[in-house]
């Protein structure tokens, strides 16, 4: 009996916790289920079916994500979390897509770096690099770069070492200047030693 009423007092707080404590992922909303809620920026919320075409509306098999509209300059969609302890390692991983039309810019003066994809830098300053999206986070910039394929999901996986000592991070998931849209889901991130 005292196993069972154990048992059960277990289960109604896991109920009563936030899913933030049930799982390591810093980002608040990941799964977009309260819409934009925590993210800031350019995003805009976006339904896709399976096909990858656009929906009006949540549904069975309908997945919420977050478009960045590509344009004349680079755009971004961040969010901010506390951490503890000042972790000097974190690890930030999302999934993105491009639209049918998507074309990074070729005109050279849109981009302040020559990065490759695949790469992961440490910089003073905002830059724009030659690539078709980049994960970049802050305080200090650090940024892992990362081509897009159009129409199929690409997961960015970014592990950024020896950070400032901080207790808060912002995380930005960034397109460069050009033409449609690059739809972003499952973002995580999670901090260590």
């Amino acid at each position: 009996m005292r196993f069972i009423l154990l048992s059960a007092f277990a289960a109604v707080i896991s109920l009563a916790m936030p899913a933030s404590l049930h799982a390591d992922n810093l980002f608040k909303n990941a799964d977009l289920s309260n819409g934009l809620a925590g993210w800031h920026g350019d995003g805009r919320l976006t339904y896709l079916a399976a096909d990858g075409s656009e929906v009006d509306d949540a549904g069975p098999n309908i997945t919420p994500v977050i478009k960045l509209r590509l344009s004349h300059d680079s755009q971004a969609t961040t969010q901010e979390f506390e951490v503890r302890d000042n972790p000097p390692k974190l690890t930030v991983s999302v999934e993105v897509m491009g639209s049918h039309d998507f074309r990074r810019s070729t005109d050279a003066s849109a981009y302040d770096t020559t990065w490759s994809a695949g790469g992961t830098w440490y910089w003073s300053v905002l830059a724009t690099p030659t690539v078709d999206f980049w994960i970049r986070g802050a305080p200090g910039f650090f940024y892992k770069l990362a081509d897009v394929k159009v129409g199929q999901w690409t997961t960015v996986n970014g592990r950024f070492e020896n950070l400032k000592n901080t207790d808060s991070y912002a995380i930005s998931f960034c397109t460069p200047p050009g033409d449609g849209a690059i739809y972003i889901k499952n973002p995580s991130a999670s901090a260590g030693k």
